[in-house]
């Protein structure tokens, strides 16, 4: 079910070509080849690099907040993950923690967490939450501004900002926002947002078994003592970067791993197989 609601991501993104590698799109007929001293085809491959910048900086924006009051309060955290798609407008972000329903106008619930309740009233009120925002919406929106690019406007957008054609040109990361806002990434349909929780899905359980069960294995430093086994890496697989958040010894630890292979695929395996059987929740009335 994970899978399904990245859209086919992890199987898909091991066949498709790099974006960066792809040639640019034909320019339409007519189109000159330069426009005020521009090479008409750089300036599409900049504006259509910028659309999949944008689109991978509104999933890690859309989940920052999230993050920070869950950095702030003090429930259980299990997890956070990152998808770094093989494929253009295919990153996601979420996490894995446990939620109660504290009383909102009772901050200092949500500052000591579940120390403040009993067990009873941890299993009334506390349960597992499975957030999942991707961005696999953004293509067709993207796409449009592809299709209606206007090299013309595009040049004299160009020169209001002082990039030259040229080498100037081509050593640039250009911000396209005053030519096109991007607002339309970060928010639905381009950015999709999916919920599971416990109380409607019974895969929790074993995914949390599952993960405890993981052995986190001894620090090994690069380039001095016994070499550490190594995750092969996986052509043409998204990068996964997972945080994993423990309690060791009495103490409070996280550990990232990162990848395209190795603990960090085991982990969003377990999270898929958490959602095979469930459907997300419905999304919040408008």
């Amino acid at each position: 079910m994970m899978r399904a609601a990245f859209a086919g991501l992890m199987a898909a993104l091991t066949f498709v070509p790099a974006a960066f590698a792809a040639p640019p799109p034909a320019l339409p007929d007519g189109t000159p080849a330069t426009i005020e001293g521009y090479e008409t085809s750089l300036l599409y491959r900049h504006f259509i690099r910028w659309t999949e910048r944008e689109s991978s900086k509104a999933v890690r924006e859309s989940v920052k907040k999230t993050e920070l009051m869950l950095s702030l309060g003090n429930d259980v955290r299990v997890l956070s993950f990152s998808i770094l798609g093989h494929e253009p407008y295919t990153d996601a972000a979420g996490g894995l923690e446990q939620q109660c329903d504290y009383d909102p106008d009772n901050m200092m619930q949500f500052i000591v967490g579940t120390a403040s309740l009993t067990e009873e009233e941890i299993a009334e009120k506390c349960y597992w939450r499975l957030r999942l925002n991707d961005a696999t919406g953004a293509r067709p929106i993207a796409q449009a501004w592809i299709d209606a690019f206007d090299p013309q406007r595009a040049a004299n957008y160009l020169k209001s900002q002082g990039i030259k054609p040229g080498k100037d040109l081509m050593s640039r990361t250009i911000d396209w926002s005053g030519y096109q806002d991007p607002a339309a990434l970060a928010k639905a349909p381009a950015l999709r947002s999916n919920v599971w929780t416990s109380r409607t899905c019974g895969s929790f359980p074993a995914a949390l078994d599952q993960i405890e069960s993981i052995s986190l294995g001894n620090i090994n430093i690069r380039d001095y003592g016994t070499g550490g086994e190594t995750a092969p890496s996986k052509p043409d697989s998204p990068w996964l970067t997972v945080t994993a958040y423990s309690i060791n010894a009495g103490a409070k630890a996280s550990i990232e791993f990162s990848g395209t292979a190795g603990a960090p695929a085991t982990l969003i395996d377990i999270l898929d197989a958490l959602t095979d059987a469930c459907e997300p929740l419905p999304p919040p009335a408008q």
